[in-house]
Formats: C-alpha cells, sequence, structure tokens
C-alpha cells in the first residue's frame, strides 16, 4: 500500500517468514516558540504583544492565562504550522497602590508549558497643598520698613516616603532660585524662610515634592511682592 501522507518511511527488517514491512516515521510535531521571553510594561504602558510561533510542521493547539492584574488575549489559539499568533497582554492599574507589579503569562501547549515573566509599575505623585494667598515683604534698603522674609510652608501626602520638598521661585527682577524646605517633624508638614531679596519685584512660585521613587508631585503656583520701602 501506499505511505501516509507527510509521513517519511524506512526498511524495517523482513519478519520471519515474510517480506519486510515499511516503518513509518509521524511527522515532527508543532514547536512553540515565544517572543519576546519576558515582558516589562512599565510606568504607564497598558498593552503589549507577546508573539507565538511554531517551527513544527503542524499545527499547535495552545492555552494561555495570565495572573491578575495582568490579563491575556486570546485565551486559547491554534498555532499554524510556520506561522504565528499574537497575544495581547494587558495591565489594569487603577485602584492599585504604589509599586511594583509582578506576574506570569503560562501558555499550555503538548509539551507542557511555557512562562513569560511578566513585570510593571504603579507611581502616584506626591500631594503637595499650599496655603491660601499671596506673600509680601520688603527689599532692605537704607532702612528696613517691614518684614524682609516670609514664613513658607506645604502640606505633603505620599504612600512612599518624602524624599525632599523644594520651593521654587521664579520672576523678571528677582531672577530664578530654590528652597530647600524642612520637614518640622511630623513627615508632613515643610517648613522654610524665604527671603531677604535685594531688590524688589514680583516672582511667581511652586512647591515641588519629590519622594522616594522619584515622582514629582506641585502645588501652586502663588506669587511673591517684595516691594522696596518707601523714601
Amino acid at each position: 500500500s501506499a505511505p501516509l501522507a507527510g509521513a517519511t518511511t524506512t526498511s524495517a527488517p523482513m519478519a520471519p517468514g515474510g517480506p519486510a514491512q515499511p516503518a513509518v516515521t509521524p511527522a515532527p510535531a508543532g514547536r512553540l516558540t515565544v517572543s519576546p521571553a519576558s515582558l516589562d510594561l512599565g510606568v504607564s504602558g497598558g498593552r503589549e504583544v507577546v508573539l507565538l510561533g511554531n517551527d513544527g510542521s503542524t499545527a499547535l493547539e495552545v492555552g494561555v492565562a495570565a495572573a491578575t492584574p495582568f490579563n491575556a488575549a486570546p485565551n486559547a489559539a491554534t498555532v499554524p504550522a510556520g506561522g504565528s499568533v499574537e497575544v495581547l497582554v494587558t495591565v489594569a492599574r487603577d485602584g492599585l497602590p504604589e509599586g511594583d507589579l509582578s506576574g506570569t503569562l503560562t501558555i499550555t501547549h503538548d509539551s507542557g508549558a511555557t512562562l513569560v515573566p511578566l513585570g510593571a509599575r504603579v507611581e502616584h505623585a506626591p500631594f503637595v497643598r499650599l496655603p491660601e494667598g499671596d506673600a509680601t515683604i520688603f527689599s532692605p534698603g537704607a532702612r528696613v520698613c517691614g518684614p524682609i522674609t516670609v514664613a513658607v510652608a506645604a502640606t505633603v501626602g505620599d504612600e512612599s516616603p518624602v524624599r525632599a520638598v523644594e520651593l521654587r521661585w521664579e520672576g523678571p527682577r528677582l531672577g530664578r532660585g530654590a528652597l530647600a524646605l524642612r520637614d518640622s517633624g511630623d513627615g508632613r508638614n515643610w517648613v522654610g524662610q524665604l527671603g531677604p531679596f535685594a531688590t524688589s519685584g514680583t516672582a511667581s512660585y511652586v512647591v515641588v515634592a519629590t519622594d522616594a521613587r522619584g515622582n514629582e508631585g506641585t502645588g501652586g503656583p502663588r506669587q511673591l511682592f517684595v516691594r522696596p520701602c518707601p523714601d
């Protein structure tokens, strides 16, 4: 009889008392390839593609699953011989606390399972609140007619430790500068003393808080008025 289609034949030893029978060698099975071998969706990435390939000569049935908060689609697929299938991996960060996320994309097939490590991050900017109102001081000249410095404060909140809080000002005559605020002791209220300034002018200022993960939050702007003393 004719050999099976898609198979190769070899001659087997002659059986006692009869002619040799052809031995059938099955065609190679499907062989899964996965790219990339790991996937990091970073801080803002919401979706990425994992490519499932098949280097074998027969179609390959696969199942696909991802651990929460990751998701993968489709959940099952047929990867044709010599072809590929795209798997869309997504992550849902809403409502999650700040930190690093990890999970696994599991692809099951006839030969077992292939695991693809998954990663992502959740970052939240610090909350910064400034007191209402602008600040007014006087530029010291031949005489002092009023306060030459002003106390500044900001309330800062964050899930991670706060690394630094800085007041930054900029104005046409007062130029650009920064003042590091100090923790008042409770980890939330940061204070400093702004001034004196050698010249009068107006500046806009903000307060920038940076947490231990490098996230920045901004409060403001507010206005700083530096008045000259009247003659």
